[in-house]
């Protein structure tokens, strides 16, 4: 090797390090970020209880009105779970599903491939671009829809720390409530959005609720505008999400929808507008270590 060579194979190894650096320190400053806001969030979401105005959030969907003929209803006691690939549940994710059976104390749907055609609505089809979703994307898209038009709990995978029962209940006997679920607890947790919005979501994320575990009222203006939200991002990116399937994580080259376009940055900016109708149970925490 000469010295021309030499050369050039330090400058190589010099660029990569400096690009490490500073990826580095991105994330750590972006860490910093996140951490003051999470530390700055609960006194001055104490001190400033949050208020929607739709002219703050103009060019957002939260901008829109609620779909007609909403009826909200009981939340059935009945939890969703979902696998949407066509391989077998993993060994963790099926020992999951079996302490949920164990321990939420209502019964437990699980919604694959193989019976997903039991739950669609007459009337209202799975998107045409459910097809060409990742794994993940799948299970989001299902969890607006089902929770949307049957209502009821849903559940990730992962395994339970207690009974529901309870939480069903307390649905049962306040009619405001259409959401429920376990506190966010940093800024981190909640979706990352430009603008105000991204703004009032970070600083007013005590008030709002994880989407790993969740009982929903149906027909709600909550849901209805959740599953109108996703099918409209699936409208626009379904061309090409046909062209570049998500794969099993969405990690596909081409492939156009980002990890948390079709649940927390529809979910969370939603709970802001409906925030009276949100409920906090910090009991509905799951587990979320060796869950794969």
């Amino acid at each position: 090797m000469g010295l021309g060579d030499q050369a050039r194979n330090l400058a190589k190894q010099g660029k990569h390090q400096a690009f490490v650096v500073t990826k580095r320190t991105q994330r750590a400053a972006k860490a910093a970020k996140f951490a003051a806001a999470t530390a700055a969030a609960t006194p001055y979401s104490a001190l400033r209880p949050y208020k929607f105005d739709p002219s703050r959030y103009r060019r957002s969907f939260l901008a829109w009105e609620a779909p007609d003929r909403l009826e909200p209803s009981a939340a059935p006691r009945r939890v969703f779970a979902a696998w949407t690939g066509e391989n077998d549940l993993t060994f963790a994710r099926a020992t999951n599903l079996a302490q949920m059976r164990e321990t939420l104390g209502v019964p437990v749907e699980l919604v694959t491939p193989d019976n997903l055609s039991e739950w669609v609505v007459e009337g209202h089809p799975i998107h045409h671009a459910y097809a060409h979703l990742s794994l993940v994307h799948r299970s989001d898209y299902l969890r607006a829809y089902l929770l949307h038009h049957y209502g009821g709990g849903w559940s990730d995978i992962k395994a339970p720390r207690m009974t529901w029962a309870p939480f069903f209940s307390r649905m049962d006997f306040d009619e405001g409530a259409w959401l429920m679920s376990y506190r966010e607890l940093t800024a981190a947790s909640v979706a990352r959005l430009p603008g105000r919005l991204g703004l009032d979501l970070a600083m007013h994320h005590p008030r709002l609720v994880g989407c790993g575990a969740m009982i929903c009222r149906p027909h709600t203006p909550f849901t209805g505008e959740w599953l109108r939200q996703v099918d409209r991002l699936l409208d626009y990116v379904g061309p090409q999400a046909a062209d570049h399937p998500g794969g099993v994580r969405g990690d596909v080259v081409g492939y156009p929808v980002s990890w948390t376009d079709l649940l927390g940055k529809v979910y969370h900016p939603l709970q802001l507008k409906y925030l009276e109708h949100v409920r906090v149970e910090n009991g509905m925490l799951l587990d979320f270590t060796d869950y794969q």
